[in-house]
Parts: C-alpha cells; structure tokens; sequence
C-alpha cells in the first residue's frame, strides 16, 4: 500500500461540505485551489488523461420466461423473468432483484446537447458495449484513479491513494480496491473530508472531456467499509459543476457542488446502484453527460473498498463486469 508523501493545493470535495482555504493533498490528478471562503463543495481532481473506461461489461442477464397457456384458449401470456443481482442493499443502493426483463426498462432519454467542453468531438457516446468502468483485475490500479484530502489542524495524517487489494474481491473475484486514510479534517473541524475520482471521460490529448451516458440508468458497484454505518457519497462530476481550466469544465462560479447521492456501508461486501436520477445537489443533475465519478468521505478515519463498477441499464450485472 503505498503511503501519501506530498501536499499539494485544495482540490474539490464532499457536495455535502463546505471547503475553506487550506492545503489538500491530490494524488493521481490536477490541482485545482477555490477561492478563499468560497462555498465550493464536491470537488474532483482528474485521473491521467487517456483513462477512459476499457473493455466489454459481461452480458445483463435477463431471468428465463416461461410461457404460461391460458385455460382452454390457445393464447398464452409470455413471464419475463428479472435478473437477480447478488449482495444486499443496506442504503442508497437498489438490487438487481426483481427487475422485470426488458418491459421493465425506461426508454433512453434524447441526447444532451453537446455544449461547452462537451461541444463536437468532446464527447464520445457509451453503447451498452461500453458498460465496464473498472473491475481492478490488473496488475497495477488504473492511472485514472486519483484522491483527494485535507489533513487536521495539526497537519498529521495518513492518507493513501486508492490501491489495489490482491487478497479481498466482491462478486467471486480476487482483486479490490482500497481508499483508506486517518486524520482527516472533518466538515466539523472546518475541513472538506477525503475523496477518491475517477476519470471515465477526460482525455485533453484527444480533445475529449465528456461522456455520453444516455444509454444507462446509473453506475453500479461493490463496496464494503471496514466499519459499518459509515457513509459514503456517491457523486457525478458533470461539466456544469466541474471548474474551467485544469479540470476541464464549464463552470465558472459556485463549482464542485456535483449531483450526488449518500449510501451506508456495512463491513461485507454488497452490490450497490445509484441512478442517475437519483443524484442531484440544488439544481444541478446529470444531463446525460459525465466527466468522472467520486466517491467521497466526510469521516476523519475511512476505510472504503471498491470493486465490479460498471454502468447499468435496467438491472445491473449479477457476477463480475468484466471477462
């Protein structure tokens, strides 16, 4: 596990906290500093560019419909059956279970205007093909993960980006991710809490800094927390609330606050989803366009594993996302 070893500006932070002046520490992103006594909240530093989401999700499973023959009549009603999702949801999260075949999915909303950062080729439209975001069954974590925190008062923490855990995996598999940290300046104390990004759009090389997600109702993933009862925000950087400049966003004032939606953990593994209808801070939503996704902590100590995390449509994937 490799231990955090520079301060670096404030970057963004929970949509639930307030950021003051201060120094953060960032790993993995671009830095980007608030004004002093802004309200900016839910901040996000960027992965490495080219980190764009790779490879092929496994198949939605859609449960085996029987045909049932009416009594005495030669019509018969055709029973969709769901695909069921393993884990529970304690909080905030919605299980695949019970989700009715194909009639019970919502029509695909119409396509976002693409202006801004977003404008022309910078944004690459997701097919269901392009469901997988990040399953950490390679050698090394992904270059688009990148953290974020503020230390305490007195300046000692211990922070680690996120790493990769070969011992401890969700759904059948081996591998992990892990965000962990102590001493971190709390909403409280005047702090902004601690985050981990990733970065499923932004490629600045290509001219890329959006996505397309309209073919999807939200994100699904696994996570499990080294105590339960501890609360996890689950946000969508969007480029209304993501700042100009070094992020790549469009928004010029009062940035950060991304739609968002909170969720419990407990210390075993569990499937979670979050819609995209679902996350909202004041006015802003997603508009079918994302540029990363963030997880963050208002705890002074977190311990959060990640793992399975894909876009879902209807009902999220039962297994693993990846091959």
């Amino acid at each position: 596990m490799q231990k955090r070893s520079s301060m670096e500006n404030l970057v963004g932070a929970s949509v639930l906290l307030s950021a003051l002046a201060g120094g953060a520490c960032s790993s993995g992103g671009d830095a980007t500093t608030p004004a002093a006594g802004g309200a900016a909240t839910g901040g996000a530093t960027p992965g490495a560019a080219g980190a764009i989401i790779g490879g092929t999700s496994g198949a939605m499973t859609t449960g085996a419909g029987g045909t049932t023959s009416g009594s005495g009549g030669a019509s018969s009603g055709a029973t969709s059956g769901g695909a069921a999702s393993g884990g529970s949801v304690p909080s905030g999260g919605t299980s695949g279970s019970g989700m009715g075949g194909a009639a019970a999915c919502l029509p695909n909303p119409p396509a976002p205007a693409t202006t801004g950062v977003c404008a022309d080729k910078g944004t690459r439209v997701l097919t269901l093909a392009d469901s997988k975001v990040e399953d950490f069954e390679a050698a090394v974590i992904s270059p688009g993960w990148s953290s974020f925190d503020e230390p305490d008062n007195g300046g000692a923490h211990d922070v680690f980006k996120m790493t990769l855990l070969t011992t401890d995996g969700a759904a059948t598999t081996k591998q992990s991710g892990e965000y962990q940290g102590t001493g971190i300046k709390t909403v409280k104390e005047g702090g902004f809490g601690a985050g981990t990004v990733f970065n499923v759009a932004i490629d600045k090389a290509m001219g890329i800094y959006c996505i397309d997600v309209t073919a999807f109702d939200g994100v699904t993933f696994w996570a499990k927390s080294g105590v339960t009862g501890k609360q996890v925000n689950v946000s969508f950087v969007v480029p209304e609330t993501n700042p100009t400049g070094a992020p790549g966003g469009d928004c010029a004032a009062n940035c950060y606050n991304h739609p968002f939606k909170a969720i419990t953990l407990t210390d075993q593994w569990a499937q979670y989803t979050v819609k995209f209808a679902d996350a909202v801070a004041g006015s802003a939503k997603v508009n079918g366009r994302i540029q990363e996704l963030l997880w963050t902590t208002p705890d002074k100590d977190f311990d959060v594993h990640l793992d399975e995390i894909a876009f879902y449509k209807c009902a999220p994937p039962a297994g693993p996302v990846g091959p």
